[in-house]
């Protein structure tokens, strides 16, 4: 593992920023900034670590475009597409909207989005 990717995750867990990991075992953090989207081509996501109050939203496509394909907070990762095919993820700020469309929640109960669950290792 690089040193520079050592040091950036360090940092990012220090300041309780979000860190999306991978398969290979990189991650990369990425900006604790409302309605961001930042896009995250590479190796397949495997998790993220998001600080409570917060929601990443994972797209197929670039620049978050189309319906969200997966989500993570601070306990979960959920999914019904394949992490592989993840390419932007979107930042949202809980506190902004409380339970709504864009937590995760919503999301299993009976007639919405019926998603996959992945649980984050240790969890």
């Amino acid at each position: 593992m690089k040193f520079s990717t050592i040091f950036l995750t360090s940092a990012a867990l220090i300041q309780a920023q979000i860190t999306i990991r991978r398969q290979d075992g990189s991650s990369n953090p990425i900006d604790q900034v409302h309605n961001a989207c930042r896009g995250i081509g590479g190796s397949p996501v495997n998790g993220a670590s998001v600080p409570p109050g917060w929601i990443i939203q994972f797209f197929k496509g670039w620049g978050c475009s189309g319906e969200p394909a997966g989500f993570a907070d601070a306990r979960k990762f959920y999914t019904s597409n394949n992490p592989a095919d993840f390419n932007s993820v979107k930042v949202i700020d809980e506190s902004k909207y409380g339970q709504s469309y864009y937590t995760p929640g919503y999301y299993n109960y009976p007639g919405n989005y019926n998603s996959h669950y992945y649980g984050y290792p240790g969890y």
